[in-house]
């Protein structure tokens, strides 16, 4: 099982901006060489640029801006699931559905 952290925000980073040592891919690059999967969830106010620079992988990057917290989550969390397991969610069976074993990219 990989590790995997999930990184939740609901703005932009306003620490550190014009220090180069402190960008959001220098953070996230150690735990990304370290094998940890990191899927950026943003909502609100979040910056997308800001959320591919977090994220292992574009395909890890869930966007919900514009949403307000209880409703991006709500999507979220079934996405987070859905790459997790590689599963869809049936909204029929309210239930997800297991297609393979699969991990998502790091």
């Amino acid at each position: 099982m990989p590790n995997v952290l999930v990184f939740l925000t609901d703005g932009s980073q306003t620490n550190g901006l014009m220090e180069e040592d402190k960008t959001l891919k220098n953070y996230s690059k150690p735990l990304i060489d370290a094998g940890v999967a990191i899927m950026a969830v943003g909502f609100k106010n979040a910056s997308d640029t800001e959320l591919e620079m977090i994220a292992s992988s574009p395909e890890n990057v869930i966007s919900h801006t514009g949403m307000e917290a209880t409703e991006a989550l709500t999507k979220a969390v079934e996405r987070i699931v859905e790459k997790l397991c590689n599963c869809k969610y049936s909204t029929s069976k309210k239930t997800f559905i297991t297609t393979k074993n699969h991990w998502f990219k790091k």
